[in-house]
């Protein structure tokens, strides 16, 4: 029985027991192509950057894709190439663009840039195989490394319009590409898995007010306050004053209107709430 075929969980512990037991390939080796950038050398994306992976299949050899990206006749190349043995071969920095996805005819991909070259906003990831061929166990642990690391630095979501097949992008010379040896769902799966929680409220809150250089602080009095009686974000940190010789302190919060939470101090059990702006 494969494991790895089964219900998410099990799937998962596979997963983790295959990468313990040590894919050999699992790390980068640089090997580098003089095809990348517009023009050609050109570093970086011209503005753009990645927001999806698409997936090849090379029709041929690890060592065949090598040679042919470090023809400059060729005019291709991928960012990375994975072996079925689990290498991954770099030929291109992430930061610049590949030449593996402009060739763009029917289309079918909802995320395509009117006018503007795919590899400019695109990460390829070419496969050692033929079209058709499963993906071996020690592709398939590469891709899951490789891809994780991929999504989490550029923020890109996990799902079938962010890591995609070549065909998306060309249903005429290259609808067999990456082919239906990938699995797909046991892929997206595992990558889902692996991904990083979204942020929460509170976290997001927190870089809200640090954002505004205002100390956060849940805790706080004036916090709970503002925060049960929706008003807004604060505008200040808390502050002393003092008026006809009482000392209070005080915060100002603002959504529709401007507002200062504030107390006599000592008194913290009684805050004030006045209307400024």
């Amino acid at each position: 029985m494969d494991a790895t075929k089964g219900p998410l969980p099990r799937r998962r512990a596979a997963l983790a027991r295959s990468v313990r037991r040590g894919v050999k390939a699992l790390q980068i080796e640089w090997q580098g192509s003089p095809n990348f950038g517009y023009p050609r050398g050109t570093r970086g994306r011209n503005g753009y950057q990645p927001i999806a992976v698409v997936l090849h299949i090379m029709e041929g050899t690890l060592e065949g894709a090598l040679s042919w990206f470090n023809n400059p006749q060729s005019e291709a190349s991928s960012h990375y190439g994975l072996g079925k043995d689990g290498r991954i071969w770099q030929f291109v920095e992430e930061a610049d663009a590949a030449w593996c996805n402009g060739d763009v005819q029917k289309p079918d991909w909802p995320l395509l840039i009117p006018d503007v070259n795919p590899n400019l906003y695109t990460i390829s990831i070419e496969h050692e195989g033929k079209t058709g061929e499963p993906w071996s166990e020690a592709m398939f642990l590469a891709d899951v490394w490789l891809i994780r690391q991929i999504v989490q630095r550029w923020n890109i979501p996990v799902d079938r319009e962010h890591v995609i097949g070549h065909y998306r992008l060309n249903s005429v010379d290259r609808l067999n590409c990456p082919g239906t040896g990938v699995p797909w769902e046991r892929l997206l799966g595992e990558l889902v898995a692996g991904a990083p929680p979204a942020p929460q409220a509170d976290e997001l809150l927190e870089v809200a007010w640090n954002a505004l250089q205002v100390a956060y602080n849940p805790t706080a009095a004036f916090f709970k306050y503002a925060l049960a009686n929706n008003l807004g974000i604060p505008l200040t940190n808390e502050f002393d004053f003092t008026i006809r010789g009482v000392s209070y302190r005080g915060q100002i919060f603002h959504k529709l209107d401007t507002t200062l939470v504030y107390a006599e101090v000592g008194q913290w059990e009684k805050l004030y709430v006045a209307k400024v702006g």
